[in-house]
């Protein structure tokens, strides 16, 4: 049996609610553009696809060694972007300042993956939250809106990692908490 995963960093409620508050004001724009709910916004630090479940306890197993020598972090909100690119959007994201301890996170959980046969994707790891999915084509106006957007940054606190399941239904994909694995205190 498969199971659709990914680790990600869930943010807590109160992040979640500035980046929604962000997000409402290109909500009002009629563009082809699929907007996350609340509850799916987090940060993925690695998409691992559809896996077969009797890795996962290795998986967890490794997973937990690594992550828990790694000290919990701050990181800082700071930018609006796209993929690919602002010429032609595809997912529209709220992103990070540089952030080492994210980074190594991200590097750990790839190193554990691979070590037990799941392929894993070989690009730079981007930390970022998706807030958006173009579904056609959108004005030049509004992709200058986006190009040009600006905000105040702020701060989350990050003390944990989560494996997720993803599945899904007629209404969309839902996320599931598999396994929890906090980050070392400072």
């Amino acid at each position: 049996m498969k199971h659709r995963m990914f680790f990600a960093v869930n943010l807590s409620e109160r992040c979640r609610s500035r980046i929604f508050s962000l997000m409402d004001e290109f909500k009002n724009y009629s563009e082809p553009i699929k907007w996350e709910s609340f509850e799916k916004l987090h940060i993925t630090t690695l998409f691992l696809g559809d896996i077969d479940t009797s890795v996962i306890p290795i998986l967890v197993q490794s997973v937990k060694m690594k992550l828990e020598v790694i000290g919990n972090t701050e990181i800082y909100f700071q930018s609006l972007g796209a993929f690919p690119n602002f010429k032609n959007p595809r997912v529209i994201w709220i992103g990070i300042k540089e952030n080492l301890a994210i980074e190594r996170i991200g590097l750990e959980l790839a190193s554990c993956a691979s070590q037990i046969g799941i392929e894993v994707e070989e690009r730079n790891f981007h930390p970022h939250v998706t807030i958006g999915r173009v579904k056609g084509r959108i004005s030049p106006a509004f992709i200058d809106k986006l190009r040009d957007y600006s905000f105040e940054s702020f701060i989350e606190r990050i003390n944990s990692v989560e494996l997720m399941k993803s599945e899904l239904d007629r209404f969309g994909s839902k996320y599931y908490i598999h396994k929890k694995f906090n980050l070392r205190e400072n």
